[in-house]
């Protein structure tokens, strides 16, 4: 690999695609708002069982995921570890948002949804494929909320697990959607 120092200094990477020097790309989201829905969730995980109400519908009115990946350029073995893996969760997690209770929480998580498909679209030039793109946010985030809030792994986990669960939703990434 050839490396070059400064900003937007081109760099040539494994595969021979040139690609601009990474700067740290902006926390996408106000760590508070996750924390708070991240605790919220993670506060409520033994109650979710009696809200089970609504159901998750695994053909939800989207595009279709091999489509929806081939269109953000997600690799099938990213998809296997950062999606599909986490699927189990996410009847529980759109149970509870969906939930006439949780109201809130639903808000908070499409304006979280929102600001990071913002960031996606604006940083996607910087980075050579959407898992490393995303991947790096997801690690910048659970980094900088570890210097601000108490972090253990299942929370750590629940926040891999919404990433996913976002993903598959259609609320952040390219949806084809024109």
């Amino acid at each position: 690999m050839q490396y070059s120092s400064g900003a937007n200094s081109p760099n040539l990477n494994a595969t021979g695609n040139i690609f601009l020097g990474i700067e740290k790309m902006p926390i996408i989201i106000d760590p508070v708002d996750l924390s708070i829905l991240i605790n919220t969730f993670y506060d409520n995980i033994n109650d979710i069982g009696m809200i089970m109400s609504v159901a998750f519908d695994d053909e939800l009115k989207r595009i279709k995921i091999l489509e929806k990946n081939i269109l953000n350029g997600i690799s099938k073995n990213y998809y296997r570890r950062a999606v599909k893996e986490y699927m189990p969760y996410f009847k529980n997690i759109d149970s509870y948002l969906n939930h006439s209770s949780n109201t809130k929480e639903n808000e908070r998580y499409h304006y979280i949804a929102r600001e990071i498909n913002r960031k996606l679209v604006a940083y996607r030039e910087r980075f050579y494929s959407f898992d490393e793109q995303l991947e790096y946010l997801v690690s910048e985030f659970i980094q900088t909320m570890q210097e601000t809030y108490e972090m253990n792994f299942e929370k750590k986990e629940l926040i891999n697990i919404f990433f996913g669960y976002m993903y598959y939703c259609c609320d952040i990434g390219e949806n084809n959607e024109d």
